[in-house]
């Protein structure tokens, strides 16, 4: 009896210890799972942010660049458009490591598309056009004739005065052929966008080459009369035009002369600007013009007055 309580006691011993060395390896196994999981997903994050570490330092330099570039005297249209953006791109990055995972990813996203459309509009301002531009005289801009190609979007404004139209024909008409305009974006005196150009007086760094017979302009005659007024000018704040008027086709017309043209001031200073006083005056082209009046501004240099 005794004999058999012992071996119970023994086979009852054997099985708690079998049950503790059980729950001991599980627990061991358990941890050692759990370790390494741990420990590898902490890898994934070290590896994470070292990956975006070393992204972000990759966009810094191509900011710093694309900041370089912006503040070149060549890139200054650019340098003012893109300005704003920049400055807040640059502040915002020295915030990045205080911004969550989620707010990280969509401002490298935000930089990278800045990067990116920064690159492309400094590589187009490179690239040559070479198109067929006709004239068009209504749209023109005071100072400026303008040509445009309707098919592309683009237009190119040519000041009035420019070497280039010095004593040329132009109108809306025949006369004036469709031209060969060539140039640089980067080349322009001023730009509005990517497709509207501007080319000042002493501006050369274009071709135009018309497409046909291109007239000179003869000069026009007209009989004048000073009805002894002045009124206010809508291209000179604060000055005057002084008023004529001719006959054209059975109608009284006008003309208007700014005061500051050198000829006005001459006539003045004779004596000689007195009303019902008649002139002669030969002039290529009027600086404005409506259908009941023509308009000379003070830096008309094709207009002549004489006194008859």
């Amino acid at each position: 009896m005794d004999v058999s309580k012992k071996k119970k006691k023994k086979k009852q011993y054997l099985v708690w210890v079998s049950v503790i060395i059980a729950v001991v390896l599980v627990g061991v196994v358990i941890y050692y799972f759990t370790a390494k999981s741990e420990s590898s997903e902490q890898t994934k994050t070290e590896n994470k942010e070292q990956t975006t570490e070393r992204k972000v330092r990759h966009l810094q330099q191509q900011l710093n660049r694309i900041e370089e570039e912006l503040n070149k005297p060549e890139n200054f249209t650019e340098g003012v458009k893109f300005a704003r953006r920049l400055i807040l791109l640059k502040n915002e990055l020295g915030g990045f490591f205080q911004l969550n995972s989620q707010q990280q990813e969509e401002f490298i996203h935000g930089l990278e598309d800045f990067i990116k459309k920064v690159e492309e509009e400094l590589k187009n301002k490179n690239e040559p056009v070479s198109s067929i531009f006709k004239l068009n005289i209504l749209g023109s801009k005071i100072g400026y004739w303008l040509f445009e190609n309707k098919e592309q979007g683009f237009e190119v404004y040519i000041a009035k005065d420019h070497s280039f139209l010095k004593g040329k024909k132009l109108e809306n008409s025949e006369d004036t052929p469709p031209f060969n305009i060539k140039f640089k974006k980067k080349n322009a005196s001023r730009r509005e966008r990517d497709k509207t150009f501007y080319f000042e007086k002493d501006d050369t760094n274009f071709e135009l080459k018309p497409l046909g017979n291109w007239f000179n302009e003869s000069k026009k005659e007209l009989k004048i009369t000073y009805i002894g007024e002045k009124v206010e000018s809508p291209f000179h704040f604060g000055g005057y035009n002084y008023v004529f008027s001719y006959s054209s086709e059975g109608k009284e017309k006008y003309i208007h002369i700014y005061e500051k043209h050198p000829r006005i001031e001459e006539l003045l200073n004779e004596g000689k600007l007195k009303k019902d006083n008649k002139f002669t005056i030969h002039y290529l082209r009027e600086d404005c013009k409506t259908e009941k009046a023509l308009f000379f501004k003070g830096d008309n240099e094709n207009l002549e007055i004489v006194e008859i």
